[in-house]
């Protein structure tokens, strides 16, 4: 499941310190000691990495010492999430500049976190086991939305939902009718007649549902509180997956809904070294995050209970990948 080599993160980190913190915990993980060292990191960074200093050029000594600076920020970012998370984070600083791992004494919530961490980079894995991290990533989300809004109907209005499910099968216009059934309300003409909403696949842009029955059974009307999410693993692509879920997007497609509480679940970090929004991130928010970070202290804040994970396939991944590890390091 889990891959015997990662790859130097190709974003520049100069900007993208989340990612390369990601990088230097894959690193870690992988290790044969599960121990590594910021001049470790730094060293294979800088031999495999386009933004490293370029040997024998007339800057390189400045171009070293700004490298060099640049990865003692990203342990910063690391240090904040120890402290921020506290015992929900794996990762144990042994000094100031070298963390290690213990991946035989994992806690549940340690272990939800390597799967936020191993869904922020899908490229690591296989195509197979991308799609099971996806799929398993939405399902996650969904109790985690459910603690937010607990007396809600949560569902998985996209393509991750299972046989049984509110929402499983049938072509998209049909899901469309279901969920204008659960707000009642009805779907427009324009969208009735579209059709690429006849096709049996797509979840127009909407991953998970939320809503609430106000009215007694036979006194039913619309514009009821409802909250919409969108799941994104992809780094890249996060910012656009927010327009899909407006309300002005929606409202084109149903009758009389009332505006909506607007979220996107990511896996990754969103967070500066101060724990606040990151400099390159904050502008780009539209709707509420829940990023890694939020996604642990809502499951920690709302009962703290873990439980569920062992249930889920999210669970299975990570075990997979903990002995896959565990049998490279006896090798």
């Amino acid at each position: 499941m889990f891959p015997s080599s990662i790859s130097v993160p190709g974003d520049s980190i100069r900007f993208e310190k989340n990612s390369w913190a990601d990088y230097i915990e894959l690193v870690c993980l992988t290790s044969l000691d599960k121990e590594v060292s910021l001049n470790d990191v730094r060293d294979i960074a800088s031999a495999e990495s386009t933004d490293g200093p370029e040997r024998g050029s007339d800057s390189t000594s400045e171009r070293e010492d700004a490298f060099s600076c640049a990865f003692s920020d990203v342990f910063q970012y690391l240090k904040n999430r120890g402290k921020i998370l506290g015992d929900c984070y794996p990762f144990t600083f042994v000094d100031d500049d070298v963390i290690s791992i213990d991946i035989t004494n994992l806690s549940l919530k340690q272990l939800l976190y390597l799967f936020l961490l191993f869904s922020s980079n899908l490229s690591c894995f296989a195509k197979t086991d991308q799609h099971r991290l996806t799929r398993a990533f939405e399902s996650i989300s969904r109790e985690v939305l459910q603690r937010i809004f607990s007396e809600y109907h949560i569902e998985v209005f996209g393509t991750a939902s299972n046989p049984g499910d509110l929402f499983h099968g049938g072509s998209l216009i049909d899901r469309f009718k279901t969920l204008a059934d659960c707000l009642h309300t009805d779907i427009k003409a324009s969208t009735k007649s579209n059709p690429r909403y006849k096709q049996p696949a797509g979840d127009g842009g909407l991953d998970l549902v939320g809503y609430i029955q106000l009215d007694n059974s036979g006194a039913e009307v619309p514009f009821i509180p409802m909250c919409f999410a969108q799941c994104a693993c992809s780094v890249e692509k996060w910012k656009e997956k927010q327009g899909s879920i407006k309300f002005d997007e929606w409202n084109q497609r149903f009758e009389q809904i009332a505006h909506y509480c607007e979220f996107v679940f990511v896996p990754f970090s969103l967070r500066g070294p101060d724990g606040k929004w990151s400099d390159e991130e904050a502008d780009r928010i539209t709707v509420i995050p829940i990023d890694r970070i939020r996604f642990m202290h809502i499951l920690m804040k709302f009962h703290g209970d873990f439980t569920f994970f062992e249930a889920t396939d999210a669970y299975s991944v990570v075990q997979e990948s903990i002995s896959d590890l565990l049998v490279e390091a006896e090798r």
